[in-house]
């Protein structure tokens, strides 16, 4: 057992602690004029992030931690270092590892997580490195957006997404009851004799979902604790394992099309298609990004961050290029590591038809400036799973190689210089 640190010690760990800089590091070189917007785009996530930081900690503790930000980042390195081992043992690897990792921090404000998330020890990744937004910016900016966008249909949550479906005639996962608590609300339907889906409805990455298992000689529905569930018993037992406050609904269980590439688990596999608005017009509808998500290991969802991986979509091609996991950052994946199957070149079935229904989409939804769309393609064709307004970084192509600096460009207009609070 460690021992305890001192209570001083421990005040100011907790006082001086910070993953990166709330300002951003004097711009030092010319670049494109893609890269000095990008850096632009970054100044201003940054700017709105520093005054929420100053309004939730204080203006002393922001500014402090700016003055320690060198010797605390050259400390995070060193922990990092510690506790992950090199590819490439020595000590001159491990000098320069540690010069990299620090570099980066100082004269690019890219934290040590993010540096991971993107690759950056990679060379095909590291020469992008001034195209490239991290993840907490881009929130940010996203978040700019909506301030913006006040007064637009919402389409965020599951329950008024699948609403949104049926006013526009989109095809979409139908929901056969919701509630809260132990609440039903109106509009419940017969439960089909299939596997059907328990979810909260506003929990991400997969959290609280549980599939009923449907047993067709008894024509019942068992949880996976093997809970007889009815219709009638739904609303206590969405009580007792999410709580009273807690929204939640209940769908089919669906499965992909044989034609979908078979990487995974038997878990849902999604396509994410990031659509921006330039215009006000329908052809302004564009398309920002696409890849795929499959489970190797969860057999009910394909969250990244839940042991799946990410496999990025060349568009123009319709084909798959690399897959990329969250759990050991290893390299660039051109096949699954458990099976051999091939990920590069594979051909994506129906890739047309999933873009143009997130496209028919984002012009049903009014004038959002991006939506990110999950749809999966079922044996009928492809259907919209939810859309997320506050959408995760494209890992595959990063921020300055998309349209999305476009998109925020026509967003913001006259706010260019200065994002609204």
């Amino acid at each position: 057992m460690q021992p305890a640190k001192p209570p001083l010690l421990r005040f100011l760990l907790r006082w001086l602690d910070s993953n990166e800089l709330a300002w951003m590091p004097p711009r030092w070189w010319h670049g494109t004029p893609t890269e000095r917007e990008v850096w632009h785009l970054r100044k201003l996530a940054r700017r709105r992030i520093r005054r929420e930081l100053i309004a939730r900690q204080g203006l002393a503790r922001t500014l402090t931690q700016a003055a320690v930000w060198p010797v605390w980042a050259l400390l995070k390195t060193v922990i990092h270092l510690r506790q992950r081992p090199l590819r490439k043992p020595g000590l001159g690897a491990w000098a320069l590892r540690f010069l990299d990792i620090y570099w980066l921090q100082m004269a690019y404000n890219i934290g040590i997580s993010d540096q991971f998330d993107g690759r950056m020890e990679l060379p095909e990744f590291r020469r992008l490195i001034r195209l490239t937004a991290v993840c907490r910016e881009h929130q940010s900016l996203l978040s700019s957006t909506h301030l913006i966008a006040r007064g637009y249909p919402n389409i965020g949550g599951k329950q008024v997404f699948a609403k949104f479906c049926l006013e526009h005639g989109l095809p979409t996962v139908p929901v056969l009851c919701a509630g809260r608590g132990d609440q039903l609300l109106p509009g419940a339907v017969d439960w089909p004799p299939r596997d059907v889906f328990f979810k909260p409805a506003n929990m991400a990455k997969g959290l609280g979902m549980e599939v009923f298992s449907y047993d067709a000689t008894t024509g019942q529905w068992r949880t996976e604790a093997g809970i007889i569930v009815t219709p009638q018993s739904l609303p206590a037992y969405a009580r007792r394992k999410l709580g009273q406050d807690v929204e939640w609904l209940l769908q089919p269980r669906i499965s992909n099309s044989s034609a979908w590439p078979a990487y995974g688990s038997g878990a849902l596999s999604t396509c994410r298609i990031m659509t921006g608005r330039l215009g006000p017009n329908e052809t302004d509808i564009v398309i920002l990004g696409a890849f795929i998500r499959c489970s190797l290991v969860n057999p009910i969802v394909d969250n990244m961050s839940a042991g799946g991986i990410g496999i990025g979509i060349d568009l123009t091609q319709e084909r798959l290029t690399f897959g990329l996991e969250w759990v050991n950052y290893d390299p660039p994946l051109s096949h699954i590591p458990s099976t051999g199957a091939a990920i590069t070149g594979t051909t994506v079935p129906a890739l047309s038809e999933i873009v143009n229904l997130a496209l028919r989409a984002h012009r049903a939804a009014g004038n959002w400036s991006s939506v990110g769309w999950d749809l999966a393609l079922l044996e009928e064709g492809p259907v919209l799973i939810e859309a997320n307004l506050q959408w995760a970084i494209n890992p595959f192509l990063p921020f300055g190689m998309s349209r999305l600096p476009e998109v925020l460009r026509t967003c913001f207009g006259p706010h260019y210089e200065r994002l609204p609070s």
